[in-house]
């Protein structure tokens, strides 16, 4: 499974609600496309821009099939025009990086005698069983059901576990949990 990073973000050194995050989108596309025109990049200047109207982050999502990797040697050209276009009473933006692609994977047939019958629990036991037996830290897991009263008369249970995307090849198509596949 390959997953294409197609992400970058850039947070703002104090959070800050945008009146108009539509306009901020469209004033911001044209200087990014003309920072990697400059450049001479061979990367597609097609990006989507997007920010985040509750604390003003911006995420630039890449055309799909490209991966925001090719994007790495011009970050700081674009941060320094995102913040050169921004007024001077506004908190300034911080150099954009990589959004990290975790991917779920769906675990069926759990056995619920192995495992904990709650959220907090469960998760910190299958960090820890994925760290032994895989040799790497999966970002979270929860159950499919997240209700308990739905779990109490089942013996097995399907959990989802969030697995960082250069992992993803060690737990499919098959995943060793618990002793089990």
């Amino acid at each position: 499974m390959n997953v294409a990073r197609r992400e970058l973000f850039a947070t703002r050194t104090t959070a800050k609600p945008l009146a108009d995050p539509a306009r901020e989108e469209a004033r911001i596309s044209l200087p990014v496309v003309t920072v990697l025109t400059g450049c001479e990049s061979k990367a597609p200047t097609n990006l989507l821009v997007f920010f985040n109207k509750t604390n003003g982050t911006i995420t630039l999502t890449v055309p799909a099939g490209t991966d925001s990797g090719q994007y790495a040697k011009y970050i700081d050209k674009i941060t320094e025009v995102l913040n050169g276009t921004s007024d001077a009473d506004e908190p300034r933006y911080l150099p954009f990086r990589r959004a990290p692609t975790d991917v779920d994977v769906i675990i069926h047939g759990v056995s619920l005698t192995a495992i904990p019958n709650n959220d907090k629990d469960l998760e910190e036991e299958v960090k820890k069983a994925f760290n032994v037996t895989h040799k790497f830290e999966i970002a979270g897991a929860k159950f499919l059901k997240p209700k308990e009263e739905d779990r109490r008369s089942k013996k097995a249970t399907s959990i989802i576990i969030r697995v960082p995307e250069a992992e993803v090849d060690k737990v499919t198509p098959s995943v060793l949990f618990m002793g089990k596949y």
